[in-house]
């Protein structure tokens, strides 16, 4: 699912395009098919957030959170340039952003493309869905042309996680004063509190979009 607040295109009947990222469909999708298939395994990836950003937004962690309780197994993110943290909700991962993979420092914009030293940590997820064992494969990318593997562990435990998470296991309510105080990108963007508020949300959309322009 991608968000076209940043530039997704949603798909039509006769464009291709992206499964949007919209809150009711996204949760009707995750129902209908637990419902009939219950032994699916539903693996749920988002495209979402704001570049360079180092924490979800509370309305897109509000809405990975409804997801598991609704039948989800795993929420993957992306979109964000940078390792993002990963929690534990009913027992189910959501890893809120991989990080910079598939942009080389150096090659776009007429070669002037870079990002900040932290996009440079990079992260490979697995997940197996017999055992629901999931494990972190971290990398290190050089700004050039060379990844390097640091290290593979277990997601619980793990003190990259942790450092990258330090809003787990607060409620709703706690971390969007959290956010506010913490989020890296302040200049011109909004906050999302909630999914749960379409007619503010609107507004909040076409600021940033014209922003973006």
């Amino acid at each position: 699912f991608g968000w076209d607040v940043i530039q997704c295109k949603y798909a039509k009947q006769k464009n291709p395009g992206v499964n949007p990222l919209e809150p009711k469909h996204i949760l009707r999708s995750v129902t209908e098919i637990r419902e009939t298939n219950p032994q699916a395994r539903i693996i749920l990836l988002f495209h979402w957030g704001y570049e360079l950003e180092l924490y979800p937004l509370p309305m897109h962690r509000e809405l990975a959170f409804e997801c598991i309780e609704l039948g989800a197994d795993i929420v993957v993110g992306s979109h964000s340039h940078c390792v993002q943290g990963i929690e534990r909700h009913k027992g189910k991962p959501i890893v809120y952003g991989l990080g910079n993979w598939f942009f080389p420092w150096g090659i776009y914009w007429q070669g002037t493309l870079r990002f900040p030293d932290f996009s440079k940590l990079e992260l490979a997820f697995e997940w197996d869905p017999g055992t629901e064992k999931a494990r972190c494969h971290w990398f290190l990318y050089d700004g050039k042309q060379t990844l390097s593997h640091l290290s593979s562990e277990p997601v619980d435990g793990s003190k990259i996680v942790k450092a990258k998470t330090p809003f787990k296991d607060m409620n709703h309510k706690e971390y969007i004063s959290w956010f506010k105080k913490h989020r890296r990108k302040r200049r011109g963007l909004p906050v999302y509190p909630t999914y749960k508020d379409p007619f503010r949300n609107k507004i909040r959309d076409k600021w940033v979009e014209a922003r973006g322009r």
